[in-house]
């Protein structure tokens, strides 16, 4: 069964993948004239880009040549910004029909414009968010105190050395009280990293690093992302509450993925059990769901990522409609959340209409 399962899912993602390259080829010889030879050309064009992921894939298993799948994540995000584009191009045809050929002219400029853009951008390092949120609760001594909230990391063999170490550089020049991770951190095998814990243990905070599950730690292997985090100086929060600065509870819940893992999910109450005083409460969850739940068992403050603020159309535009609590910050009675856009990538290294970003959270009393 689970064979069948796994063929009839490969079969469904296939046949997508390989209908988004038909539809934008279809979207183009429909409105524009073209010769044979231009139409061959374009069907080799994306054939060549279809297959580039799984040749990559392919290669890189074989040969060890990690960059060969980089054009294979690139041909990704460029069938999805245009995909996007073009189904735009498509509703505004209905309307203006006899503006077809126009619209798929300028549909293509703009694609190449946006891909572009979208490359250049993840280049910049990640911006510095900072903020300030007033705490029920916390004390005027404990007024001011930084948090470091980063999440999607996502380090794996495009992961550069000369990368984490300017974000372990940006981080420490922020002299943050604690550096809380909300999960994510590795997309990749342990040995195939292993040259990054040693420049994660120079992060400096106060109070520690301490770090939850995402769905990318058991899609890879949990025990990676436990010996990852051993090696990083990074506490793991597993249903666990940590208090530090004299009253400052730190609660950390896994990812639900777990559960498809037969291991255990997140559980609240678990995770809160020891807590007996009326002190701020700062719960770590990968996903922002729960929220109200979380703020009627008195939690403060919320932390949350998972969503990339879309990181590439059009998933900027789905994104907001799948998490109501999809980017930055939100309030609920006297508690907050604050999803973050990530501070790495996931899949196509692209980002458009969104940053990745380190934030920088004082907590102020009120």
């Amino acid at each position: 069964m689970t064979f069948l399962r796994m063929a009839f899912f490969i079969f469904v993602a296939s046949s997508l993948y390989f209908g988004l390259h038909y539809y934008i080829y279809w979207s183009i010889v429909r409105s524009i004239f073209l010769t044979s030879t231009v139409k061959a050309f374009i069907k080799i064009f994306m054939s060549i880009g279809g297959l580039s992921f799984f040749l990559g894939e392919f290669l890189r298993r074989r040969s060890g040549l990690e960059f060969l799948i980089y054009g294979g994540h690139i041909w990704l995000g460029v069938l999805s910004i245009t995909f996007t584009i073009f189904v735009l191009k498509d509703i505004f045809s209905i309307f203006l029909p006899e503006h077809r050929k126009i619209l798929t002219y300028a549909s293509i400029v703009v694609s190449i414009a946006a891909i572009a853009f979208a490359i250049i951008q993840v280049k910049q390092p990640p911006k510095l968010k900072e903020i300030q949120i007033p705490v029920a609760r916390l004390s005027q001594s404990q007024s001011g105190f930084r948090i470091i909230h980063l999440s999607d990391i996502h380090i794996n063999h495009f992961t550069s050395k000369e990368w984490i170490e300017s974000l372990v550089e940006r981080v420490n020049q922020q002299n943050p009280d604690v550096i809380l991770i909300t999960g994510d951190v590795i997309d990749d095998h342990l040995d195939r990293i292993k040259e990054f814990p040693p420049i994660l243990r120079q992060l400096k905070s106060k109070h520690g690093i301490y770090v939850v599950s995402g769905n990318h730690e058991y899609y890879g292997g949990i025990q990676h992302f436990n010996d990852f985090c051993d090696q990083s100086n990074f506490h793991i929060l597993n249903n666990e509450t940590i208090t530090i600065d004299k009253g400052l509870h730190i609660v950390g819940i896994p990812d639900d993925t777990a559960k498809s893992f037969s291991l255990p999910g997140p559980d609240l109450g678990i995770a809160m059990r020891n807590i007996q005083d009326d002190q701020p409460i700062i719960l770590m969850s990968h996903k922002p769901v729960g929220f109200p739940e979380a703020v009627k068992k008195g939690v403060s403050l919320q932390l949350s990522g998972h969503t990339h603020s879309g990181q590439i159309l059009p998933l900027n535009l789905l994104v907001p409609l799948a998490f109501k609590y999809s980017y930055g910050l939100y309030e609920l009675d006297t508690a907050y959340i604050y999803t973050t856009s990530g501070t790495g990538l996931w899949g196509p290294p692209m980002r458009i209409f969104t940053s990745s970003e380190i934030v920088s959270i004082d907590l102020i009393s009120q």
